[in-house]
């Protein structure tokens, strides 16, 4: 590991492990997406003015993936709620005209998280005693990271049972309130199957 505190090797990844986060990117998550621009400036307020709770739902995925994972000094997080932004956003302007209704957007966003999350994070972390972790472990990783000194490496690994593992993410993400939401309105099963349909 670099005076910088980044992995140094990394088998078939992109990523990087970055141990010390520096102050400026020690900021709330919302703000940190205000950052990437007007766009998700305006994207981020809308979602959250549809859905409150919208807002736990990316605390949760920072508190579970943190800023330390990163590709080309930028946290991979970023890139995973910037998409589901992008997605949300396609729901809501649909080109059709037609307005989906609340609910299904808010699967669309939730499906995009869990969707981009799982793509985005097929690796493995590893230290030199053998500790890994990876999506599925159901730690957070700044818990994970904080107690595994050493060199990491990460390898790119695809998940053994992709429906478990967005079962997890799901699991991880949302409270029982979005829980309630979309099972109420039928959407839930199609968010765990990557099945979400808008009929754009």
């Amino acid at each position: 590991m670099n005076e910088d505190g980044y992995t140094k090797r990394n088998q078939g990844s992109d990523l990087e492990v970055v141990r010390v986060i520096t102050e400026e990117r020690r900021i709330g998550m919302t703000e940190a997406i205000r950052q990437r621009g007007r766009r998700y400036a305006d994207l981020v307020d809308l979602l959250f003015f549809d859905w409150p709770k919208a807002k736990d739902v990316i605390e949760n995925l920072r508190t579970y993936v943190s800023e330390h994972i990163q590709r080309h000094d930028d946290p991979v997080i970023y890139t995973i709620v910037t998409e589901a932004l992008d997605e949300y956003h396609e729901a809501v302007f649909n080109p059709g005209g037609r307005k989906l209704e609340d609910p299904l957007r808010l699967a669309v966003f939730i499906n995009a998280l869990v969707t981009a999350t799982c793509r985005e994070l097929q690796i493995v972390i590893m230290n030199d005693a053998g500790n890994s972790w990876s999506l599925a472990s159901g730690t957070p990783f700044a818990s994970w990271l904080m107690a595994n000194d050493g060199e990491l490496t990460i390898y790119s690994q695809a998940p053994e049972d992709e429906s478990s593992l967005r079962e997890v993410i799901y699991s991880l993400l949302t409270s029982e309130s979005v829980k309630r939401i979309l099972k109420r309105a039928g959407h839930e099963d199609a968010v765990l199957a990557n099945r979400v349909v808008t009929d754009r």
